[in-house]
């Protein structure tokens, strides 16, 4: 490589470096779910969350009906959306205003569907909303439908085939992993994870923590799970880009002066 060049090529580097930083996602940090206190009473929890093990024990932050059989929080909008069971024959997909720690709004209806669905998870940045049903006493479907966060914008599809004892999912699309409650008894569950590229399973299931079944539906959040603002270059970077473009200039001067 030419002197000439070697400003040219270090900016336009540093400027790369720059650009993608901060581009990989992080992580969850926290799990959000609902637990089951009694026949006629449930709450909203958080606890802490690697991906892999729990990091913190859980924290009370609102007391909801236990008529929420599933949920998805998407903290972008700040919304948490909801099935609300309204009878044994109908469901209701609902959203409410949630700032990670507390309702901000009332809940607004926004779907009527059959109550066999019995988990969901919202991907916001795909317009897609996951969801388990319930064909039989033995069998479930993994089934996805477009969804614009406010209305089903096409039918579903099957994906896959699983066991009725996923009762709780929550889907990563950046990482490509599907995580669950299997129920594994009356008395005992386990948090898993799944590969799962969006449309098919990619690898088997890996038991990750035992809970209590009285998990009944569960959100996974990452501290960013998706395109975040534009990364604000640290000290030394901008230095390294200032040099970078100085050594630009000064090649520029010289090819002008040369008659380049």
């Amino acid at each position: 490589m030419q002197p000439k060049h070697l400003g040219m090529y270090f900016g336009l580097s540093i400027l790369l470096l720059i650009l993608f930083a901060g581009s990989a996602n992080a992580g969850p940090i926290e799990i959000q779910f609902v637990r089951e206190t009694s026949g006629s009473t449930a709450t909203l929890e958080t606890v802490g969350f690697d991906g892999t093990s729990f990091t913190s024990g859980a924290t009370a932050l609102e007391t909801i009906a236990p008529t929420w059989t599933a949920m998805s929080y998407d903290p972008f909008a700040d919304l948490m959306y909801f099935i609300r069971e309204t009878s044994g024959s109908t469901a209701t997909l609902e959203t409410v205003g949630f700032d990670g720690t507390s309702f901000t709004s009332g809940a607004t209806a926004l779907e009527t569907i059959a109550p066999t669905w019995t988990a969901m998870s919202y991907d916001p940045f795909a317009d897609l909303m996951y969801f388990i049903r319930e064909t039989s006493a033995s069998t479930a479907v993994l089934e996805t439908v477009g969804f614009d966060g406010i209305s089903f914008t096409s039918g579903a599809t099957a994906l896959e085939t699983i066991a009725p004892t996923w009762t709780a999912m929550s889907y990563d699309p950046f990482a490509d992993l599907m995580y669950f409650v299997r129920e594994t008894s009356g008395s005992t569950a386990t948090l898993e994870t799944v590969g799962f590229d969006g449309i098919s399973f990619t690898s088997g299931a890996t038991a990750l923590e035992t809970i209590a079944p009285t998990w009944t539906a569960m959100s996974v959040v990452g501290d960013q799970t998706g395109p975040g603002p534009t990364p604000v270059p640290e000290p030394g970077t901008m230095s390294l880009l200032l040099a970078g473009l100085a050594l630009l200039g000064f090649s520029r001067r010289r090819r002008v002066r040369n008659g380049h």
